[in-house]
């Protein structure tokens, strides 16, 4: 290696001295300087657009993540499907996000074609069939949604909110037996949820286990006080055992909660109807097709013609018809 001796260039670079005593060419140095500035620029230009890159994909990925917005949520997940960028998982995780955020939207067709190419990406992942399962469960299709829920179960043992879900799916078909089993494993596997507990009881009262859903109905309501239809339904119980007065109380309270609570007014005015105030079960059951005029005519105009109290034709208006048939089937304990 070369030595330089201490002299008047010494405090200078070692580049620089050499251009000074002559030892280099200037423009060599320049040449290789340029160079390097030119290698220099690169690479950073290079490790800025890859950072500018890795931010944009972070922004994205946490405006996918997030719920509380679901319009933010539904954008940003459809700016990473459609960047082309994302593939396997990670694709497959874009569209389970956006199927969410068109369930919050209440874009139930969309949310399930995203479930659905979320899973032939990706078919691995419990939730996402849990997410769809919901979703069928929602549009009355139990046997698709117990499907879901059976590969969500497959997949993730210890699926507690599968469990219950698929035992309501199961409640509804009439598969009491195995929904029971289903709410047990729910309730056994994660929290003491009121709605589990609530919907368990309505299966015991259909087997007729009736301490058992009163204590459920019970349980329900001490963890959710404000929980309405825990007291519709313990009402429904106290009104088939002919504890009519308790019915009725229970009614009150669930009114009280939800003023426009349709099927309280319904149950209410046929506990008052057994126990012989007719006009009063007429009052309520008007006050239940006030809280959806449109919809509860027509059920009561269907409900009453197949009674033989009406036969107008179907049209949906509370006409002094229908008020007369609604008022002859208050004051028939038949009706």
């Amino acid at each position: 290696m070369e030595t330089f001796a201490q002299n008047e260039y010494s405090s200078h670079p070692g580049w620089l001295r050499l251009v000074l005593t002559r030892r280099v060419e200037p423009r060599r140095v320049c040449n290789v300087c340029c160079h390097r500035r030119r290698l220099y620029s690169l690479v950073f230009g290079t490790l800025l657009l890859l950072v500018s890159a890795c931010s944009a994909k972070a922004d994205i990925e946490a405006g996918c993540r997030q719920d509380a917005d679901p319009k933010l949520k539904l954008s940003q997940c459809s700016a990473a499907i459609d960047s082309g960028r994302w593939s396997g998982k990670d694709l497959a995780w874009a569209y389970d996000n956006r199927g969410s955020a068109h369930t919050s939207l209440e874009r139930y067709r969309p949310a399930i074609v995203d479930y659905d190419r979320a899973l032939q990406l990706d078919p691995g992942v419990g939730r996402t069939y849990f997410n769809r399962g919901k979703l069928y469960l929602g549009a009355d299709q139990f046997k698709k949604a117990i499907a879901d829920f059976d590969r969500a179960i497959e997949l993730e043992a210890d699926f507690s909110e599968a469990y219950e879900e698929r035992g309501f799916a199961n409640s509804k078909l009439g598969r009491d037996n195995l929904a029971l089993d289903d709410y047990n494993q729910a309730l056994r596997l994660g929290e003491q949820s009121a709605i589990t507990y609530h919907r368990r009881g309505i299966v015991y009262r259909k087997l007729a286990r009736h301490e058992d859903a009163f204590s459920d109905f019970e349980q329900a309501l001490v963890l959710a006080p404000g929980l309405a239809a825990a007291y519709v339904d313990r009402g429904i119980l106290s009104d088939q055992l002919g504890q009519h007065d308790n019915a009725i109380d229970d009614f009150d309270l669930a009114l009280e909660l939800k003023p426009n609570l349709a099927r309280a007014y319904y149950h209410r005015g046929r506990a008052y109807r057994s126990l012989g105030q007719p006009e009063r079960t007429f009052r309520d059951w008007e006050s239940m097709i006030g809280t959806d005029s449109a919809t509860w005519t027509y059920w009561w105009q269907n409900r009453l013609a197949r009674k033989g109290y009406y036969s107008n034709p179907l049209d949906s208006w509370y006409d002094d018809s229908t008020r007369s048939a609604l008022l002859a089937c208050a004051r028939d304990p038949a009706c």
